[in-house]
């Protein structure tokens, strides 16, 4: 997996040290053209630590340490902002049903494997966005296999 870096300033300082989620987001139609386009720009306050195109390539948006505008007003088991204390990663999705490719899916797999062992971040804590902030995100859609993913993950992590 290639990490593409981009040059965002759309993000702020953490207020804690400490990650300890992952939330998934999707673009909700937005090609990677467009979605990249968004976050450059700092007035719309929104990013993503990285974003995953359809074809597997990664882009890095905004360094860890640093806190991404991904999952607005949101809770994760009872503790708030957490932007402060997550990494966002949001995939280029299209269109709105439909599988991921394999590509990007493998990218994602590998992407929060990586990331999971370097924060020590347990699988109950990657969670899709719509479920830091359920009232108001649908995201990453219904299609996602959240069950494989995570069960390849937890395999991959106990396996090293």
């Amino acid at each position: 997996m290639t990490i593409i870096d981009t040059e965002l300033k759309s993000f702020s300082h953490r207020s804690s040290d400490v990650i300890d989620a992952l939330v998934l987001h999707d673009s909700e139609g937005f090609t990677l053209k467009q979605t990249l386009a968004w976050f450059a720009d700092p007035t719309h306050r929104m990013s993503m630590h990285y974003v995953i195109a359809q074809d597997g390539n990664v882009f890095r948006c905004v360094p860890d340490e640093c806190k991404a505008w991904h999952a607005g007003a949101s809770s994760l088991f009872g503790k708030e902002n957490v932007n402060d204390f997550s990494i966002g990663i949001c995939l280029i999705d299209t269109g709105p049903e439909g599988r991921f490719p394999d590509e990007q899916t493998h990218s994602l797999i590998q992407l929060c494997t990586d990331i999971c062992r370097t924060y020590s971040i347990l699988l109950n804590r990657v969670v899709p966005h719509y479920a830091v902030a359920p009232f108001r995100r649908t995201d990453p859609h219904k299609d996602f296999p959240w069950y494989e993913f995570l069960n390849i993950i937890g395999c991959m992590l106990v396996n090293d």
